[in-house]
């Protein structure tokens, strides 16, 4: 398939306004095919998108959102939680991704609060130890 054989509307949604080539070819009925992107819900969306391109402040809440919602969850610091919980959460904050219309896969998504849960408990062990601390200090002052 040559470029021009493309409508302008084609070109405008494969560029957001900028002529661009794709790897695709038509289907039967017309649609279009392509290898990283798929036509959902009236919005051209890239399959293949990675975490890292998300922008800052998605990235930071959904960091925020699995790290909370993981602390919330942990009864004991040093202890990771069991598989079905962990799971629970990431399908929790993913459905709220969904709900904000931030587009990311759920493998990318996975593969992040997958790499975050040792930081994660890390953290909480740390907020555990400081309220030890602030315990002891405060009984201390009052005998």
């Amino acid at each position: 398939m040559y470029l021009c054989q493309r409508t302008i509307q084609e070109k405008i949604l494969l560029g957001k306004g900028r002529f661009t080539d794709f790897i695709g070819d038509y289907g039967e009925k017309g649609e279009i095919y392509m290898k990283n992107h798929a036509y959902q819900d009236g919005h051209l969306i890239h399959t293949n998108k990675k975490f890292s391109t998300l922008k800052q402040k998605q990235k930071e809440w959904i960091t925020t959102e699995l790290r909370d919602r993981y602390i919330k969850m942990i009864k004991y610091p040093n202890v990771k939680l069991r598989p079905n919980k962990r799971d629970q959460i990431l399908d929790e904050v993913y459905d709220l991704i969904i709900k904000k219309e931030i587009w990311i896969p759920y493998e990318e998504v996975e593969k992040h609060y997958y790499s975050k849960i040792s930081s994660f408990v890390r953290i909480h062990r740390k907020q555990f130890e400081n309220q030890i601390e602030g315990g002891s200090a405060q009984t201390e002052s009052c005998h």
